[in-house]
């Protein structure tokens, strides 16, 4: 009796794995689906199997419900550049951001300049560590600094109020008016650097801004999802209207103004039009500083008959005479010069 029990238990499992070895036959040959077969589970290679847990959406993707209407919206009307567009909780590297920022420059540009206008105004003393037409433009027109002369450090990552005072540099520069540094009242202010006071406040007071739950929290990291963010509601600000930009928050110039032969650095602006036997783009550069030169030396510079240098205010202007149709200059690549250093 206790044999054919033994017996029955030894035939039980000869077909126990019989069938099983059958199956895995058969799922090799593709008889069978299997986890990485095309046609596993519901037919798709992403559903799991049975037992298996479903995935979930990738993190990188995810972008916190206070953000998404604006992130995607910002997304949709293209402010925001493919690199940005995953790993939204990460912080932002300040070449990101100025990539970013770059993107409403463009757009604004365009406005005045026409469709397909790029914008790229290069820095004449170029940083050792980045040089793209994105950090250049941004630096050009004061929004960001670099670290030292010669470094941007551009993987390095933004706190909150470097990001306020970027985005209050990017106001001042589109001359946004109304503006306001009214003590938001913070109950971290005494943390916040005095050098970015001013920013956070302005920001705030333009909702541009809005405080967490333990003030403001100056030292705390600026994600991609809250930069994206912020200039979402930037783009609400009151600068649609703005026709004029500062060179390095200094020299105000129309929008229109800005062409190729424009170059900045951290002292001045010079402007080099490259064989050009028409001179209205140099012409409308120049009265397009009447913003900042008096009518005394814009007149000077359109009629110059020699090389100049003169004061005019907080700035000094260097200047020669337009040479476009005076064929006795041998081999001439520079039809105009102007330099304004401040």
């Amino acid at each position: 009796m206790r044999q054919r029990k033994v017996l029955s238990i030894f035939v039980v499992l000869v077909l126990v794995l019989s069938v099983v070895g059958a199956q895995a036959y058969a799922a090799q040959r593709g008889q069978y689906p299997t986890k990485d077969s095309p046609t596993a589970g519901s037919g798709t290679p992403d559903t799991p199997l049975p037992g298996e847990i479903a995935p979930v959406q990738e993190m990188s993707q995810v972008i916190s419900s206070w953000a998404e209407i604006d992130v995607k919206w910002m997304i949709e009307n293209d402010f925001v550049p493919e690199n940005l567009q995953g790993d939204y909780k990460d912080f932002i590297t300040r070449e990101e951001y100025a990539s970013l920022i770059y993107r409403v420059l463009s757009y604004f540009a365009a406005k005045h300049k026409g469709e397909g206008y790029v914008l790229n105004i290069p820095r004449y003393t170029k940083f050792k560590d980045v040089d793209t037409p994105m950090v250049n433009t941004v630096y050009a027109v004061g929004i960001v600094n670099g670290i030292s002369a010669e470094e941007f450090k551009p993987r390095n990552n933004i706190t909150r109020e470097e990001g306020a005072a970027m985005m209050a540099n990017l106001l001042n520069t589109f001359s946004v008016r109304g503006l306001s540094t009214k003590d938001i009242g913070f109950k971290d202010k005494a943390t916040i650097s005095k050098w970015a006071i001013d920013a956070v406040n302005i920001c705030s007071n333009a909702k541009i801004f809005a405080g967490t739950g333990n003030g403001f929290s100056p030292r705390g990291k600026y994600t991609r999802e809250q930069a994206i963010l912020t200039v979402r509601r930037l783009l609400d600000v009151n600068i649609g209207h703005t026709d004029t930009v500062k060179i390095r928050n200094k020299l105000k110039i129309p929008v229109k103004s800005i062409g190729g032969g424009i170059t900045v650095g951290d002292k001045g602006l010079k402007f080099i039009e490259p064989g050009n036997s028409d001179d209205q783009t140099f012409l409308s550069f120049v009265e397009g500083l009447s913003g900042s030169l008096s009518a005394g030396t814009i007149k000077r510079i359109k009629n110059a008959s020699k090389q100049e240098t003169l004061k005019d205010g907080n700035y000094t202007v260097t200047f020669r005479p337009y040479m476009g149709h005076n064929h006795s200059v041998p081999d001439h690549k520079e039809v105009y010069s102007l330099e304004i250093s401040w």
